[in-house]
């Protein structure tokens, strides 16, 4: 089963993309699981391995899409905070010996390692979270001055 078609196909249509990869991966286990109790009726071993192959390649490339996407929004808030990301040297990508990165085989894409991933998540929030700091000591400020100016103006209203 080809995966690109079904991507297509249902890009035409108005659906949030994680319930899309859901129905895309129960669609091919639901096809596989046909095809693979098929073959095991025959008895036909290769046909089973080939068939497994085939159905994990195919979770495989939805998962790392998945993946892809989440390490895109990650990556695009790390760009306007602008937190550096690891280097990407496409060599050690390919020889696995790269800590940060690895190239995904089924998405075709380059991917952030779990580590580097948690790594980068942490710094981002730990970059909003001290934006937001700033801000947070301005609004008590002005919150406080508001609060005393509206005891200011009861006690003078009443003492009139």
């Amino acid at each position: 089963m080809n995966l690109i078609p079904l991507l297509k196909k249902w890009k035409r249509l108005i659906v949030p993309t994680p319930i899309r990869f859901w129905w895309l991966e129960r669609q091919i286990n639901s096809e596989f699981a046909e095809k693979i109790k098929e073959a095991k009726a025959k008895k036909e071993t290769q046909e089973v391995r080939r068939l497994q192959d085939k159905h994990s390649w195919n979770l495989a490339e939805i998962r790392d899409s998945r993946n892809a996407r989440i390490q895109r929004k990650w990556i695009r808030k790390a760009g306007k905070l602008m937190i550096p990301l690891p280097p990407q040297d496409i060599e050690r990508m390919l020889n696995d010996d790269d800590d940060n990165w690895e190239i995904s085989r089924p998405a075709n894409e380059a991917l952030l390692k779990p580590q580097a991933m948690i790594n980068l998540r942490r710094e981002v929030r730990r970059e909003q979270k001290e934006s937001r700091d700033g801000y947070i000591r301005w609004i008590t400020v002005v919150v406080g001055l508001v609060g005393a100016l509206t005891g200011l103006v009861s006690v003078l209203l009443r003492s009139l």
